[in-house]
């Protein structure tokens, strides 16, 4: 999983565009494999280098938006989204279509990165 998540960041052309490919592959790895995914989500030091590994990646892909001295503590807010919204989504009724979270997941972090002057939100929602 890692390394198809390296090679989303690597494709994306634009940080919106890598941003949105991890969580599309996130999100289709996962619901693919429920047990699988079930398994690998219990507290563990796979599970915790597994998510840090994620938020490298993020930060590596969102390292020309999001200003240095925020961008590791953005990457880790970032994955624990992720994760959390996906974890609801599997323990829900999945009345919403998984295309609709993907989309969900990769609007909510896209629209509220900040500026460098830390003041105003960077919206990339143009750029989905």
């Amino acid at each position: 999983m890692k390394h198809r998540l390296e090679d989303g960041v690597e494709s994306g052309s634009t940080p919106a565009e890598s941003i949105q490919t991890m969580v599309g592959m996130y999100v289709d790895a996962a619901a693919s494999s429920v047990n699988v995914y079930n398994f690998i989500t219990q507290p563990s030091e796979g599970l915790n280098r597994f998510l840090e590994d994620c938020s490298i990646l993020i930060a590596s892909a969102m390292k020309s938006i999001v200003p240095e001295p925020m961008l590791n503590a953005w990457a880790a807010g970032a994955t624990g989204f992720v994760n959390a919204t996906f974890t609801w989504w599997m323990e829900s009724d999945k009345s919403m279509p998984k295309d609709d979270l993907k989309h969900l997941i990769t609007t909510a972090l896209l629209t509220g990165v900040i500026n460098d002057d830390n003041a105003t939100p960077n919206t990339l929602g143009g750029h989905l």
